[in-house]
């Protein structure tokens, strides 16, 4: 686990692509891509990580596997953590928590949005010490679609 650096956005970028019409596109049919397009472009990750955001990557073997973003909002807010589909089970998911966690100050307030209907991610974070809170309209800020909010303390 490693802070992201500008040579690794092509790669974050298809990696959260693949992730996000994969997840989501059963959850949210033909919208899932156009999103993810709009989201996750080469411009927009790399102004995330010019903003000294929480940017990090997983690799395996020389190639990025996994990605977490988050950023200060009410505590910290984790906006995405996705793990490559051959990478999946092999603990990256987890590996990138810890290493976000052990840069955290003690007692910061840590929160996420699980769309609605994913319950493999809200199984994920149950099972890392996150608890759900709440539910939202608006899942990761996109207005409409409802969310479980989950949150832990650093």
């Amino acid at each position: 686990m490693r802070a992201a650096r500008p040579a690794d956005i092509t790669a974050v970028h298809e990696l959260l692509h693949a992730s996000w019409v994969a997840t989501y596109g059963p959850i949210m049919g033909s919208d899932a891509e156009a999103l993810s397009l709009a989201r996750h472009n080469e411009r927009v990750l790399s102004a995330q990580l010019e903003a000294g955001n929480a940017f990090w990557v997983a690799e395996i073997d020389g190639a990025v596997v996994g990605h977490l973003h988050a950023y200060p909002k009410d505590g910290m807010y984790i906006d995405r953590l996705h793990t490559a589909a051959p990478a999946k089970g092999r603990g990256v998911g987890s590996a990138l928590l810890d290493a976000f966690f052990a840069e955290r100050p003690r007692g910061e307030r840590v929160w996420l949005d699980v769309l609605l209907g994913n319950a493999a991610a809200a199984r994920f974070y149950e099972v890392r010490g996150f608890q759900h809170t709440s539910t939202s309209s608006a899942c990761g800020g996109l207005a409409g679609i409802p969310a479980q909010v989950y949150e832990r303390v650093a």
